[in-house]
C-alpha cells in the first residue's frame, strides 16, 4: 500500500513538472520555464513587477496593467480609466466616460452627459431606444446604440413611420389617407405631406370619409339630397329659400331645435319641397300615363262594341271574339272588358240566328 502511494506521488510530480515545462503564457514558442519574458510585455521577468500579467505601466511599478496608459499601474492609479473623475468619484472606474447626470464617468456615446444605460436615446439619433427596437422586424434590425442605424421618420417627430399614426404629420391619419385614396381613386401618399386628401373643416377626417364635411351640423347626405352645399358651413337646407331660416325641429312638448336633429320632427319648407319633388312628383307624373292608358283601352273597347253591333256576319263575329281574347291576354283590355264583349257577341249571334233561321240548313 505504501509503495502504491509513493508511485502516485511520483506520477503527480512528473505531471506537474511536465505541465510547467510545456506552459507558454505569451505564446511566443518558448515554454515559461525558459522564457525570460513570460507575459510577453517586453520586460524581463526580473524587471517586471507583474511578470505573469501583460502590462505597460512605467511608473512606480513596471509591466503591470495600465488601462488609461498614463504609466501608472491600475492598482496604484487614483484615476484608472483616465477620464475626468478619480476612482472614488467615478461610478465606472474601469471604463472611461463623460456622463455627469445620474452616474459620473460612465460611457456616454452621444455626449449629452447622460450615461448610456439610463439614456432614452443612447445614440442621439432622435429616435428613442424602445422605438428603435419596436420598429425592428425579422428582416430589419435597428440598433439603439448605433447612430447610423435609424428607422425612417419622415416628419421628424421622433416616432418611426411604421409606428406613427400620422407619418407625414399632415393632420390626416395614415389609415384615413389610404381609405380616401381607395374611395376617390386619387393618390394620397401617407408619407408625403404635399399629397393630402381635402379636409374642408380641418377636423382630421377627409371629406371623402367625413359625414359632415363643413361641420355645420347637417350630414352631407342630407345636404346633397336637399340641394344645399355640403362644403359651405353657411349653407344648409333651411337657408335655401328667401335668404332666411325656413325651418325648425320639433322634439315633443315644448321642445324645439334650430340645428339639425335626427331624432326630432322636421318642420320646414325644405322638407315640404323634398316631399313634393321626390315623392308626389312621381305620382303626378304617373297620372297622365294612367289617363292615357285608360283612354286607349276605352277607345279599343268602344270600337269593338261598335263592330259587334254593326256586323251582320257570324264569321266576322268569331273573328272579333278572337281579337278581343288576344287583347285581354296582351293586357290592352281588362278582363271585365273581355267578359262584356263575350256577352255582346253571344247576344248578337242569337239575334242573327233568329233572323236567319235556315242559314245552316241551306249550306
Amino acid at each position: 500500500m505504501r509503495r502504491m502511494l509513493v508511485y502516485l506521488m511520483l506520477i503527480g510530480m512528473i505531471a506537474m513538472y511536465a505541465s510547467a515545462t510545456e506552459s507558454d503564457l505569451d505564446g511566443d514558442g518558448e515554454t515559461d520555464d525558459v522564457d525570460l519574458d513570460i507575459d510577453g510585455d517586453g520586460l524581463n521577468n526580473t524587471d517586471d513587477s507583474c511578470p505573469l500579467v501583460f502590462g505597460t505601466s512605467s511608473m512606480l511599478e513596471f509591466g503591470c496593467p495600465d488601462y488609461d496608459e498614463d504609466g501608472i499601474p491600475d492598482h496604484l492609479d487614483w484615476n484608472r480609466d483616465g477620464d475626468a473623475w478619480d476612482n472614488d468619484e467615478d461610478d465606472c472606474p474601469m471604463v472611461s466616460g463623460t456622463s455627469k447626470f445620474v452616474l459620473k464617468g460612465c460611457k456616454d456615446m452621444d455626449g449629452d452627459f447622460m450615461p448610456d444605460i439610463y439614456d432614452d436615446d443612447a445614440d442621439g439619433d432622435g429616435i428613442r431606444n424602445e422605438m428603435e427596437r419596436a420598429a425592428s422586424t425579422g428582416l430589419v434590425m435597428y440598433d439603439p446604440y448605433n447612430f447610423n442605424s435609424k428607422p425612417s421618420d419622415v416628419d421628424e417627430d421622433t416616432i418611426p413611420d411604421v409606428l406613427d399614426d400620422d407619418a407625414d404629420n399632415d393632420g390626416i391619419s395614415n389609415t384615413d389617407e389610404i381609405e380616401a385614396s381607395r374611395i376617390t381613386g386619387e393618390n394620397y401618399d401617407w408619407l408625403d405631406e404635399t399629397l393630402t386628401p381635402p379636409d374642408y373643416d380641418g377636423d382630421g377626417s377627409p371629406n371623402a370619409l367625413d359625414e359632415d364635411s363643413d361641420d355645420d351640423g347637417w350630414p352631407d347626405d342630407v345636404e346633397l339630397d336637399r340641394g344645399s352645399d355640403h362644403l359651405d358651413e353657411n349653407s344648409n337646407p333651411h337657408l335655401m329659400y328667401f335668404g332666411v331660416d325656413t325651418g325648425i325641429f320639433y322634439g315633443g312638448g315644448l321642445t324645439f331645435y334650430e340645428g339639425y336633429t335626427d331624432d326630432a320632427l322636421e318642420i320646414s319648407l325644405s322638407s315640404l319641397m323634398d316631399i313634393v319633388f321626390e315623392e308626389l312628383v312621381i305620382l303626378l307624373l304617373l297620372v297622365p300615363i294612367y289617363v292615357g292608358l285608360f283612354l286607349s283601352r276605352r277607345k279599343i273597347f268602344n270600337d269593338l262594341i261598335a263592330d259587334i253591333e254593326s256586323t251582320e256576319d257570324l264569321d266576322k263575329l268569331g273573328n272579333i271574339e278572337e281579337s278581343a281574347n288576344e287583347l285581354v291576354r296582351s293586357k290592352q283590355l281588362k278582363v271585365y272588358h273581355g267578359l262584356v264583349l263575350r256577352n255582346l257577341i253571344e247576344t248578337r249571334e242569337n239575334y242573327l240566328e233568329s233572323i236567319h233561321p235556315n242559314t245552316d240548313c241551306e249550306e
